[in-house]
């Protein structure tokens, strides 16, 4: 930072009063160091009178003629003497040079002339007219700038001295004449940002970033036009020889001299006029706070700020011809904002003046102008200098290009992915992509303003229903329009002819015309439905169609047509399997409804044999289905229940082998298995890709783990009938715990208990291996913890006396001896009951004796209850003992019976 930027003036001839430098550090960084000096200039001094350039002025005096637009002004020389001319002042360095003075004093046509010394010796004089920038009448900034008048801004790329020259075209002299001498110092250098859109948004430099501060706030809060209507082009009448890295100070200077209370020599404003800068580079400047995505109010063209973007170039195009760099920056820039309000740059606008600054046209007076124009359009002025304007058509030509169609009907901002159809005042939003993708023919989704879209009221959501102007309905789809015969075709479709979709005609004209919208919807991904009251039902075929005496012929078209629909009930027909599309259940359609079976059950029985036809999940839950998810069934209504195989329907005749819960079917369902006889006996089943056997018993699969149980749950038999079933069928039954054998012994795991089984269902505790063994149960097998678990178990142990179904038995050295009548009363023994099956399972002898023979020789007898011991022959052959009615007795049988008075 230089120590010291105070302005050094030692005037000689004339009077000029020097104001104190003054700082602007509330403008926030960067740029905290910026200083601005007013100078009040006054008198001639004669001494430069000689070499100053003659005097110029602004003359209208050939507005209208050839040559010259109306209510142009034009600067012409006077061979008045000046009304102020100073010497050549030393200063520090200083970037920018403004003047203003009070317009009260009756001086008109005003011109200040002011050279400066820069590096490279003192510039040419640069004529400095009223500027043309300016407020509109009756707003903040117009009240603000009060009466007092002004130039332009001279930008320099550095100068340390000032000479200036002022003229008035009358007689008045020029009061309080202010030279306001600006270095903006330091300025941030950071790139610029830009933002995505249909045009993407070109890297644009912030405030913050040249310098700006704090968003004005208060009566100077930024202000908003309600749409936008065109883009001026201006440039700031400044110099052309600066670096890139010299244009943020450039812009800050310009801000600080719009900005500059007018007691002080400034503008006066709230806040730099232009809403954006452009420099020779290419490079743009965010200009007046507010967002440049919004139609900010700035004060670059009086008379006609409010709906149009003003962009400044940076530097003097009367006679330089502005670079490539500055055209094509100042094209995408108003590429982009106009797209955002779906513009068309090669129109034409209405605007009404409001009066202020050098307007070309008194408050009031509406203008038809080119969306695209130069100042000079509007104001009584030459920017933006005849190179640049000349131009201007090329930038409409580039800004047409880079927009493309700006005819857009499909619209939506960069921060709302909602889209819209903009038809007149009106939009509709689109709710889902299918309906977007219908509408192509409207184009490519444009990217606009909220505020655009603000303006358009929202009726609704698009529909695939629209009315033209002509008061024709169409159903719109894959760019197609498809015309409604009656209003209540358009009710079968879910809409209403008095509150449809309006489009206006070239939308409308935009759509193929197609044939007229039938009831039958088909689909290019092969559904059909058929739409009725307000709802889609799907058509499983041709054949259904028929069968419900619906017409066969119909349109094809997208299926998303009509995703707005909601489905009703399917048109079906019996005979056919229908597949959920969504979980691949299948269900079986008859006459008498509908019922949900296993895939498996579909595929190994005569259900195979009926079509299948897929259906939408949301078609399949209109309909009341039954459910039947296993292969054992009930007919609704009646007592019998069946096991489905793929032989047919299998009539179950033993209650043991249903479930608790049996699911009904219709009687139309079951005809369409063939009767495949009855199952019962002991309900053996197996399936086509095994070889295990099971027993169907509460409508379990439950296998047999053994030939032995085989033989034995088949109550001895060694040829039991086996019925095999497919194997798909098999696996549709729930897998039980195993059949255990009857007459197996059984431990698990989880302890050393030993169990005897008791045919299907019951587990009886076996307190000793030598009661078994009298029995003859010897077979002991390892099984699940969950097999146990799955049996009863019997509070009491197994003894050696049994009774089978009133038969009783003793157990004695593995073998079962039949208790009869003439010997019950001298055993008295207390008996387990066992189930037949395993009582069947156990070995068998003869008839139960009286006589009793010892491992050691000795012969007992029985009677009453107690075992006597026979001391010799005689009494044994007296008794009637003889060696075949003594049965070998171990000595633990024999310690189970009391012992009694020896014979």
């Amino acid at each position: 930072m230089r120590a010291s930027r105070g302005l050094l003036v030692s005037f000689l001839t004339c009077s000029f009063v020097a104001v104190p430098v003054v700082s602007f550090p509330a403008l926030g960084a960067p740029g905290d160091d910026a200083e601005v000096t007013d100078v009040l200039l006054e008198g001639v001094d004669a001494a430069s009178v000689s070499s100053a350039p003659q005097g110029l002025v602004v003359s209208e005096e050939h507005a209208g003629e050839p040559g010259h637009a109306e209510g142009e002004a034009e600067v012409v020389p006077t061979d008045e003497p000046p009304a102020v001319l100073t010497p050549e002042v030393p200063t520090e360095e200083f970037t920018a040079v403004g003047f203003s003075w009070d317009a009260d004093s009756g001086a008109d046509g005003v011109v200040v002339q002011v050279r400066v010394r820069e590096d490279d010796g003192w510039s040419e004089w640069y004529p400095l007219p009223q500027s043309d920038d300016g407020p509109d009448d009756g707003t903040v900034n117009s009240e603000r700038s009060g009466d007092r008048a002004g130039t332009g801004l001279l930008l320099t790329s550095g100068a340390e001295a000032v000479q200036v020259r002022a003229d008035a075209a009358t007689e008045a002299p020029v009061e309080d004449l202010r030279a306001v001498l600006i270095d903006p110092g330091d300025t941030a250098d950071e790139g610029p940002a830009a933002t995505a859109g249909a045009v993407t948004k070109p890297g644009v430099i912030s405030r913050a970033q040249w310098g700006a501060g704090a968003t004005p706030t208060g009566e100077c809060a930024p202000a908003y036009s309600s749409e936008l209507k065109a883009a001026v082009v201006h440039h700031t009448v400044s110099t052309n020889s600066y670096a890139p890295e010299q244009s943020a100070g450039l812009v800050r200077s310009i801000y600080l001299f719009h900005t500059r209370p007018v007691t002080q020599g400034g503008r006066g404003w709230c806040d730099i006029g232009y809403n954006a800068i452009v420099d020779r580079y290419g490079q743009i400047f965010e200009g007046a706070a507010g967002g440049l995505d919004r139609n900010v109010i700035g004060a670059h063209a009086g008379g006609f700020n409010t709906y149009t973007f003003g962009v400044s170039t940076l530097g003097d195009f009367q006679q330089a011809a502005p670079p490539a760099a500055l055209t094509e920056s100042v094209s995408q820039l108003i590429a982009w904002k106009l797209e955002l309000w779906a513009i068309d740059p090669r129109g034409t606008t209405q605007l009404t003046s409001r009066g202020g600054g050098t307007a070309k046209y008194a408050a009031g007076t509406t203008v038809t102008l080119p969306v695209i124009m130069g100042h000079r359009d509007v104001g009584s002025t030459a920017c933006p200098g005849q190179n640049l304007y000349d131009q201007v058509g090329a930038i409409r030509a580039r800004v047409t290009q880079l927009v493309g169609d700006v005819g857009r009907t499909l619209l939506r901002t960069a921060e709302n992915p909602a889209v819209f159809v903009v038809s007149g005042s009106n939009k509709y939003e689109i709710g889902d992509l299918g309906t977007l993708q219908a509408l192509s023919p409207l184009g490519p989704v444009g990217y606009v303003s909220q505020q655009f879209l603000d303006r358009r009221t929202t009726v609704s959501r698009m529909s695939r229903v629209v009315l033209s102007p002509g008061g024709s309905v169409y159903f719109i789809d894959a760019g197609i329009k498809l015309p409604f015969g009656s209003c209540a075709q358009v009710a079968a479709f879910g809409a209403s002819c008095d509150s449809l979709v309006r489009l206006e005609q070239p939308l409308i004209d935009a759509f193929h015309s197609g044939p007229p919208i039938t009831p039958l919807y088909r689909t290019t991904s092969g559904k059909a439905f058929y739409v009725t009251d307000g709802v889609k039902r799907e058509v499983v075929d041709d054949a259904a169609l028929t069968a419900a005496g619906l017409p066969t012929n119909g349109v094809r078209l997208l299926e998303s047509g009509i995703g707005y629909l909601p489905y009703g009930v399917p048109v079906t027909r019996p005979g056919v399997v229908l597949q959920n599309r969504g979980t691949g259940a299948v269900t079986v359609s008859t006459a008498s409804g509908f019922t949900t079976v296993a895939e498996g059950l579909r595929a190994a029985t005569a259900l195979s044999e009926a079509p299948v036809r897929p259906l939408d999940d949301a078609s399949m839950r209109r309909l009341s289905v039954s459910m039947a998810p296993g292969a054992i069934v009930k007919e609704a209504g009646g007592t019998r229940v069946y096991l489905l195989t793929d032989q047919g329907r299998r009539h179950l005749l033993d209650a043991a082998m249903l479930p608790a819960s049996v699911p009904e079917v219709s009687a139309g369902f079951l005809g369409m298995f063939p009767d495949a006889g009855s199952l019962g006996g002991a309900g053996f089943v197996k399936g086509s890709g095994s070889g295990a056997v099971y027993v169907l018993r509460e409508g379990q699969r439950r296998v047999v783990s053994s030939w032995s149980d085989l033989v034995a749950l088949n109550g001895g038999n060694a040829s039991p009938a086996i019925t095999t079933i497919d194997q798909r069928l098999a696996d549709l039954l729930p897998a039980g715990p195993a059949q255990l054998g009857p007459g197996a012994l059984v431990h698990s795991p989880r302890s050393a208990a030993v169990f005897f089984v008791n045919g299907r269902d019951e587990l009886i505790p076996v307190w000793s291996f030598s009661t078994t063994g009298e029995l003859g149960a010897n077979r002991v097998v390892r099984v699940a913890d969950a097999d146990v678990d799955a049996y009863t178990v019997r509070a009491g142990g197994l003894g050696t006396a049994v009774n089978c179904a009133g038969t009783r038995y003793l157990g004695l050295g593995g073998k079962l001896y039949r208790v009869g009548s003439d010997v019950s009363a001298h055993y008295n023994l207390s008996y387990t009951s066992l189930d037949a099956q395993a009582c069947a399972a156990l070995p068998k002898a003869g008839s139960l004796t009286r006589f009793l023979r010892a491992d050691s020789g000795a012969i007992y007898y029985m009677e009453n209850g107690v075992k006597r011991a026979i001391r010799s022959y005689g009494a044994y052959v007296a008794l009637g003992g003889t060696s075949a009615n003594t049965i070998q007795t171990s000595d633990f049988a024999l310690s189970l019976i009391a012992t009694g008075p020896a014979w």
